[in-house]
């Protein structure tokens, strides 16, 4: 670890393993040829080895562990051997020159941000082995524009080059090289956790009223986003949501929505107004945490209980709205001043899909 000056090894074929962090930090290795004596390549085997180019790994390797070759930006040459069954958490983590990859029909576990922030990779083809898929495992992609799924696989599937469970009732992964518009398909009943993150073309997003969840940081970090129509069944938007959608000015919260996680808004730097429709019974903690360009939160229902006393931190401009017979209000909420809510001069400014 921290071989520096180190820029090329041969490993004896007596080895039978790569120990964690053997040769993490070695900023100045170029390229390593793994004996077929080796049978496991622990964790941050090779991590942040800034200059490595090119991996030769051996054919009866059976998985690659966390962060074995995870902060390598130049490695740009890797085949996974038929055989890998698991490839770790961060395995190949903000490999940004990694350009083409292929899963071998071995694996059947892909862990989460496993090719994460592998900003020239293209297209990816998930075979029929795979059963398990962790968060975020191609998240991060900027170019990635293709999620190919298998037919045959029984626990996922493809439509449009997005992934979604087999029964498309979940959709896992956007990916972040697509742009545009999209509406989501009245088939999907739940938005998985981070599943738009940092998808940086993405413009305009059409929520259908099938879907009941909106998961934790859905759509984070979508800094091209400027308009989402949440649909009429969403029950719960998950924490950290819409967090740092830096282009969002007007949002429309439905009245089916019983729940706002932390953060769910956070960060949202040009977001000017928000109305709640609904008698939600909660506001989380730093829901609109850091939005300094928000003005106005109108309520249509009665005042909801407050998670803590920064849910509107950094919204020094903030005015809380609400109808003249709603209950339980005061002259101020959450440490900023109530005012009533006149719809027909202070209406709503984006529509709830039906």
């Amino acid at each position: 670890m921290g071989c520096t000056n180190l820029t090329g090894i041969t490993i004896p074929p007596t080895v039978t393993s790569i120990q964690p962090f053997a040769f993490a930090h070695c900023y100045n290795l170029t390229e390593i040829t793994i004996p077929e004596s080796v049978t496991s390549v622990e964790d941050h085997s090779f991590y942040y080895c800034v200059r490595l180019g090119t991996v030769n790994l051996p054919h009866w390797l059976p998985f690659i562990a966390d962060w074995a070759f995870a902060a390598c930006p130049r490695l740009k040459n890797i085949t996974i051997p038929n055989g890998v069954e698991h490839i770790g958490t961060s395995a190949f983590y903000s490999c940004h020159s990694l350009t083409n990859i292929i899963v071998p029909a071995s694996v059947t576990s892909i862990g989460s941000v496993a090719f994460g922030d592998c900003h020239h990779l293209t297209d990816v083809v998930i075979p029929t082995s795979v059963n398990h898929i962790g968060k975020m495992a191609f998240g991060g992609c900027f170019n990635l524009k293709t999620i190919t799924v298998e037919p045959a696989n029984k626990s996922f599937s493809s439509a449009d080059g997005i992934l979604f469970d087999k029964s498309q009732t979940v959709l896992i992964q956007f990916p972040a090289g697509k742009g545009g518009d999209y509406s989501i398909s009245n088939s999907v009943s739940r938005i998985g956790d981070n599943a738009f993150y940092a998808c940086n073309r993405l413009t305009n997003v059409t929520i259908s009223s099938t879907v009941t969840a909106v998961g934790e940081g859905t759509f984070a970090n979508c800094l091209a986003l400027t308009n989402v129509t949440i649909g009429s069944g969403v029950v719960d938007i998950g924490s950290g949501a819409f967090s740092e959608c830096k282009r969002l000015t007007n949002m429309t919260v439905p009245s089916s929505v019983n729940r706002m996680g932390e953060l769910a808004f956070s960060f949202c730097e040009n977001l000017k107004s928000v109305t709640i429709l609904g008698n939600i019974p909660r506001i989380e903690n730093l829901t609109f945490n850091s939005c300094p360009a928000l003005t106005g939160v109108c309520f249509k229902g009665n005042a909801p209980a407050l998670g803590g006393k920064e849910v509107f931190r950094d919204c020094d401009s903030v005015t809380i709205y609400h109808l003249p017979n709603a209950t339980g209000w005061s002259n101020t909420f959450g440490g900023r001043p109530t005012a009533i809510w006149n719809p027909q001069t202070n209406a709503p400014t984006a529509g709830v899909h039906q």
